[in-house]
């Protein structure tokens, strides 16, 4: 048989995701899922949806209006060229490592009209169904596909709140013909609205060796030890619990997201213009890590980094991971810190990896069983 036919007869799946949003998570977990369905002899694409709001979310310079937005322009015209440099790194990770359909969809609309054609769609990872954010969209519950089986894998609701619409989302998780999700959250809100119980998966970050991720990381950025200090959004208390750390280990702390006051003003070290293979490369090569971000804890535990997990048990993402790999206690508060510094040992990654071995099977083994792939 000639390898172009095999190619040929390979199964299709296409899966939609938050591909191509300028966040590291987002980006990493979308490969991720894509090498483990290329590794189980699929033929993978990413469906290229990028609404016009996501796209303008990331610009160096909004389009948005108001005097809000007027204000945070004047900032990034300071550092105009560390955030053009960050956003070409976040373009070249999307166009030259994440295999897209040739057609790129800007709206449920282009989808319904003209949909792609795969043997199999999947929704997932990321918080895809998270109603909240301005890039939210129906899209991601696969309303667009008339033929092919639909699977769900470990998507996110994100921190639920109020979910709008969720009659409409009942009717659009009715026609899955797989259903998981990646939190208890989600897990709970499914039994409220279909009254069934899906299974918890892991993300698809946790589903490749660390050794796959050495393959993208880039070369070390700081030369001193560091303390790595990632979230979202930071607020004044978690600025003040990085001082603190930072003083009890004697540590620089190092900073690659900016996105308030209480950034800017910090005092620590911001490395402005890093990329997704830059972030792998803080967290790996960081005396310690404090993260308040789901993909900021995963990448410490891959890397068998210690960390602190800031209000990491209210957060039903975080705490969920923590509780698969029995790292609870590297979760902190404000209450806690003092406490936990004093107490503060090495993690015992060898019992982790017996964890993350079993959720890595346990991933992949639904994979297979969801594409109909035998042994």
């Amino acid at each position: 048989m000639s390898e172009c036919f095999k190619l040929s007869n390979r199964k299709k799946v296409g899966t939609i995701t938050f591909h191509a949003a300028h966040n590291y998570g987002s980006n990493l977990q979308a490969w991720a899922l894509q090498q483990v369905l290329t590794e189980l002899g699929m033929q993978s694409e990413i469906i290229n949806f990028r609404t016009g709001a996501q796209k303008d979310q990331y610009t160096p310079l909004t389009k948005r209006k108001g005097l809000k937005y007027i204000l945070k322009n004047g900032y990034f015209l300071l550092n105009y060229r560390t955030r053009k440099a960050k956003y070409l790194r976040f373009e070249d990770f999307i166009q030259n490592h994440l295999i897209k359909s040739d057609r790129e969809y800007s709206s449920l609309e282009e989808l319904m009209i003209e949909p792609p054609q795969y043997d199999y769609y999947i929704s997932g990872s990321d918080q895809i169904w998270n109603t909240a954010p301005n890039d939210a969209s129906d899209a991601y519950f696969l309303p667009f596909v008339k033929e092919g089986s639909r699977i769900a894998y470990a998507p996110s609701f994100g921190q639920i709140g109020d979910i709008d619409h969720k009659d409409v989302i009942k009717e659009y998780l009715e026609r899955y013909d797989v259903l998981s999700v990646r939190e208890e959250n989600g897990q709970v809100l499914i039994k409220e609205m279909l009254d069934i119980d899906v299974p918890i998966m892991p993300d698809p970050t946790l589903l490749l060796q660390p050794e796959k991720w050495e393959q993208l990381t880039a070369p070390r950025l700081v030369v001193e030890d560091y303390l790595f200090f990632y979230t979202l959004f930071a607020t004044k208390e978690m600025i003040d619990m990085m001082k603190q750390i930072s003083a009890k280990m004697g540590l620089p702390v190092v900073i690659s997201n900016i996105s308030n006051q209480y950034e800017i003003f910090s005092g620590f070290r911001k490395i402005r213009d890093a990329g997704p293979c830059e972030f792998l490369s803080l967290i790996k090569h960081a005396k310690f890590v404090c993260v308040t971000s789901f993909h900021g804890t995963v990448f410490s535990i891959l890397f068998h980094k210690n960390f602190f997990a800031i209000n990491g048990m209210s957060d039903k993402r975080i705490s969920t991971l923590l509780k698969q790999t029995n790292l609870t206690e590297q979760a902190v508060t404000k209450d806690t810190l003092e406490e936990k510094l004093c107490k503060q040992a090495p993690i015992d990654y060898g019992e982790v990896d017996k964890q993350l071995r079993s959720l890595r099977n346990t991933g992949v083994d639904f994979l297979k069983k969801a594409l109909e792939l035998g042994e």
